[in-house]
């Protein structure tokens, strides 16, 4: 009898901890299908990439081509690849600086049309960046930057400095 009560109370407290178990594990997959939902309607295109006549500076335009918001500017990953000045070439992320004074950083300059919850790059609306690069882009090759969110929604472009 009392072996039948220790089982009993055994088999109580692993259930319990299966219930548990199950219960976060659906938590986490609500948590990961919300993820995916929110990244398969992300979509960012670059518009216009431009690099100014120093060769330090490049302006890019970024329109917020899907139906995510996106507010955390310094969530978002820059890498460029490019070609340096006087020779050689750079791979390198920047991080945000809202500043835009810092050598090898990004910043926001504005949002365009930003008519709606302001500071906030909405769908159908562009951001204006400028990457602060050092040393600076050479004259002629082309060059590559991508832009990633925080829950992987990427863009990529190509951008060379004139003349």
């Amino acid at each position: 009898m009392i072996i039948g009560a220790i089982l009993l109370t055994a088999m109580a407290v692993v259930g319990r901890g299966s219930m548990m178990s199950y219960g976060d594990l659906s938590t986490s997959f609500r948590a990961m299908e919300s993820r995916l939902v929110e990244r398969s309607t992300t979509d960012l295109a670059v518009t216009d990439a431009t690099v100014d006549a120093t060769g330090q500076f490049v302006s890019v335009t970024l329109l917020n081509d899907g139906a995510t918001r996106v507010g955390s500017f310094e969530e978002l990953d820059v890498i460029v690849s490019y070609f340096t000045f006087p020779g050689g070439q750079s791979n390198v992320w920047l991080p945000y600086d809202a500043s835009g004074l810092t050598d090898n950083t990004w910043s926001l300059v504005s949002i365009l049309n930003d008519d709606h919850e302001p500071g906030i790059l909405n769908p159908g609306e562009s951001a204006e960046l400028v990457l602060n690069l050092n040393p600076t882009v050479a004259i002629g090759p082309s060059n590559s930057l991508v832009i990633s969110t925080e829950i992987g929604a990427t863009t990529a472009a190509s951008f060379s400095r004139a003349i």
